[in-house]
C-alpha cells in the first residue's frame, strides 16, 4: 500500500512539525543544512505531495514522487514491477453499451471519451497532451449497478485528472469525483469536465496536474453528497483558491444519480447555481443557528462540591477544556474522583487516563471516595458499596488498564473511539505530562506540541460535544499562590480552556508566605481557586476541608458521611 504524505514524512524524513496541512521539516533531504537558522525552510503539502525549501540557496521544489525518487528510489522501483503495460484495445461490446446506457449516458459521449474494452473490462483511457494514450483505468460493473476498478494499465502513478489534456483554460472546469459523473456533465452539455483518477483520499493529481490547473480562471465542484466527498471538495478548494471555486449541493448523491433521477435540465440548473465555496470554518452570520445563553447550555453539574458549582454557574460546560493544577498533594487527583462520581450521578460516561496510578489503585481510592465515612471499613470502601457500585455503574467509567503514555496522535485516536465505541462525554486526562511527543526534545518544542494537542482536543470537543479536564503541573512557584500564568504550557492553551482550576492545601506555611489571614484560612485546609471562568458568574476561591479517611473535600457532616452514586449507607 502507498503511503499518505505524512506517513512518508514519519518514515523518511526526520524531526518534521505539522502546521495545518504543511509539513515543516526540520533539515532539507537537499542542502541538509542543519543551521538553527535554516532548520524547517522545507515544506511539504501534506494533501498534494507538492513541496520547497525556502533557503534561498537550495530552493527545491517538486511533488512525492520527485522527492521519492531523490530519496527513496526503491520505493518506486517496487511499485513499477507492479504496473501492467497498456493493451490493445477493441470496440465496446453491447454488454458495456448498455451498461453505460443505462447509467444515463448518452452515446455521443461514449465516443467523445473513447471508452474501448480489453481483456474482458471496459477501461477509461487517460491521454497526455500530445494526445499519446498513456492509462487505461479498466473497471467492470459491479452488483449495485456501479463501477468497480479492476486494475489499471500504463502510468499509475501519480495520475492526472481525467480529461484535464481537454480542459478550455478560459471556461470554468467542472471537477467531479468518478467517471461516470464526468460523463453525466457531458451528457447534460458541459464538456469542459473532469474527475479526479484515484477517489477522494488521493489528492496526487492536484500536484500533478498543477501547471495546467493554474490556468484556469474558475472551478465548479461537485463532489459525492457525503462525508469523503465533504472533505475532499475542502481539500481542493484550499489548493486551488476558494476564489476559484464554487461548489454544487443538489438533491442527489452524485452528478450521475442527479442525471438519471432527474434529467439534463436538472443538472444543468445545478451548474448555473452553483455557489461560491466558503472559506473552511467560515459562514455567514445569518445562516449560523441561534444559540443558547450560557444558562441554559449543557453543563456537568458538580453537585457534590455546591460552592463551587455554584461560582462555575451551575457547573462545567459542554463543549470544553477544564484546566486542573496544583501543587503535589495539594488535592488534584481527589477533585478528578469528585468530578468523575459527579459526571456518573448526571448520567454521563467518563474515561480516566491516570498516567501515574495504576487501575487498581485508582479503582480502590475512587471507590473510598464514594462510600465517605458510612461506607468505609479501615479505609477501603465496603463489600457492599463495592457490589452495589458494580451492580448499577459499572460500564460508566472507562479507564486505561497500564499507566504507559500514550503517543499524543494515539491519545487523540483513542478520544474519538471512545466516544463511539462507549458514548463518552467526559474525559479525564492526569497528566498532560504524561502524553508523549515524537520529534519534539528541547522544552520549547515539548511545549509547542502541547498547544497543538490541546487545539486538536478543542476541536474534538466542540465536533462532539465533550468535556476534557486536562492535569497539569504548576512551575516552580516555592508555596506561593498559583495563578493561571505560573501553570506549564503557554498562553495559548490557557486561552483554549473555557475553566481553569487550582487547588491549593492550606497550612500555616502557605498562609505566612502569601500574607492571607482570615476565618475561611483558620477554618479550612483546602481551597480550590477559580482562576478562568468562561461564562460563570464569577472567578475567584472556595473553601473546604479534606479527608484523608475518605478523599473528600467536604463542607460538613452530612458532605462527609454521605454516600454518592446511588449506594445507598443509611446514617
Amino acid at each position: 500500500m502507498e503511503l499518505n504524505v505524512e506517513q512518508y514524512a514519519k518514515e523518511h524524513l526526520g524531526s518534521y512539525k505539522m502546521t495545518g496541512q504543511e509539513i515543516k521539516v526540520k533539515v532539507c533531504p537537499f542542502c541538509k543544512d542543519n543551521k538553527k537558522s535554516n532548520q524547517y525552510k522545507f515544506i511539504i503539502n501534506a494533501v498534494t505531495g507538492l513541496y520547497k525549501c525556502w533557503r534561498g540557496k537550495c530552493n527545491s521544489t517538486g511533488n512525492l514522487t520527485t522527492l521519492k525518487r531523490h530519496l527513496t528510489p526503491h520505493l518506486l522501483n517496487n511499485r513499477e514491477v507492479k504496473k501492467r503495460p497498456l493493451v490493445k484495445p477493441i470496440p465496446l461490446s453491447e454488454k458495456y453499451i448498455s451498461w453505460i446506457r443505462g447509467r444515463g449516458i448518452s452515446d455521443q459521449v461514449i465516443r467523445d471519451c473513447k471508452i474501448a474494452e480489453a481483456d474482458g473490462a471496459m477501461f477509461f483511457p487517460h491521454f497526455d497532451k500530445k494526445g499519446s494514450l498513456i492509462t487505461q483505468k479498466f473497471t467492470k460493473p459491479a452488483d449495485d449497478g456501479r463501477g468497480r476498478v479492476e486494475w489499471i494499465a500504463g502510468k499509475t502513478s501519480p495520475m492526472s485528472a481525467w480529461g484535464i489534456e481537454k480542459i478550455d483554460h478560459s471556461q470554468p472546469v467542472i471537477i467531479t469525483e468518478g467517471e461516470f459523473d464526468r460523463m453525466a456533465v457531458m451528457t447534460a452539455g458541459y464538456y469542459n469536465t473532469i474527475s479526479i483518477p484515484a477517489g477522494t483520499s488521493n489528492m496526487y493529481w492536484l500536484g500533478e496536474d498543477y501547471e495546467t490547473l493554474s490556468q484556469v480562471k474558475s472551478f465548479i465542484i461537485w463532489m459525492d453528497f457525503d462525508n469523503p466527498g465533504t472533505v475532499s471538495r475542502y481539500k481542493i478548494a484550499d489548493f486551488l483558491g476558494y476564489d476559484r471555486c464554487k461548489f454544487i449541493e443538489c438533491d442527489y448523491k452524485d452528478a450521475n444519480k442527479a442525471l438519471i433521477e432527474a434529467g439534463s435540465n436538472y443538472v444543468i440548473e445545478q451548474l448555473k447555481n452553483a455557489k461560491q465555496i466558503h472559506i473552511k470554518r467560515v459562514t455567514y452570520l445569518s445562516e449560523v443557528e441561534d444559540g443558547e445563553p450560557w444558562e441554559k447550555r449543557e453543563k456537568l453539574a458538580l453537585t457534590r462540591l455546591r460552592p463551587l458549582n455554584e461560582m462555575l454557574g451551575g457547573g462545567l460546560p459542554f463543549p470544553g477544556i477544564t484546566i486542573l493544577s496544583g501543587y503535589r498533594g495539594s488535592g488534584k487527583t481527589t477533585l478528578i474522583y469528585t468530578i468523575a462520581a459527579n459526571a456518573v450521578e448526571n448520567d454521563y460516561n467518563v474515561f480516566c487516563y491516570s498516567g501515574e496510578t495504576d487501575a487498581p489503585i485508582f479503582k480502590h481510592d475512587f471507590l473510598r471516595t464514594i462510600a465517605g465515612e458510612n461506607g468505609i471499613v479501615e479505609y477501603s470502601a465496603s463489600d457492599e458499596i463495592k457490589e452495589q457500585f458494580k451492580e448499577k455503574h459499572q460500564k460508566k467509567i472507562i479507564i486505561n488498564t497500564t499507566p504507559e503514555a500514550y503517543e499524543s496522535n494515539e491519545f487523540l485516536e483513542l478520544i474519538e473511539n471512545a466516544v463511539r465505541r462507549y458514548n463518552t462525554r467526559v474525559f479525564i486526562v492526569d497528566n498532560l505530562m504524561k502524553i508523549k511527543f515524537s520529534g519534539n526534545h528541547s522544552l520549547s518544542e515539548v511545549l509547542e506540541a502541547q498547544e497543538d494537542f490541546v487545539s486538536k482536543i478543542d476541536v474534538m470537543c466542540r465536533k462532539y460535544g465533550l468535556q476534557v479536564i486536562l492535569v497539569q503541573h504548576p512551575k516552580k512557584c516555592n508555596g506561593m499562590k498559583i495563578n493561571a500564568d505560573d501553570i506549564r504550557g503557554n498562553g495559548r492553551m490557557m486561552d483554549l480552556a473555557s475553566n481553569i482550576l487550582i487547588v491549593h492545601r492550606i497550612n500555616e506555611k502557605f498562609c505566612n508566605l502569601n500574607k492571607v489571614s482570615g476565618l475561611d484560612y483558620a477554618q479550612s485546609d483546602s481551597m480550590i481557586t477559580v482562576e478562568k471562568n468562561r461564562g460563570g458568574s464569577d472567578e475567584g476561591d472556595v473553601f473546604f476541608n479534606y479527608s484523608r479517611k475518605t478523599g473528600r473535600f467536604y463542607k460538613d457532616d452530612f458532605e462527609l458521611k454521605s454516600t454518592w452514586l446511588d449506594c445507598d449507607i443509611p446514617f
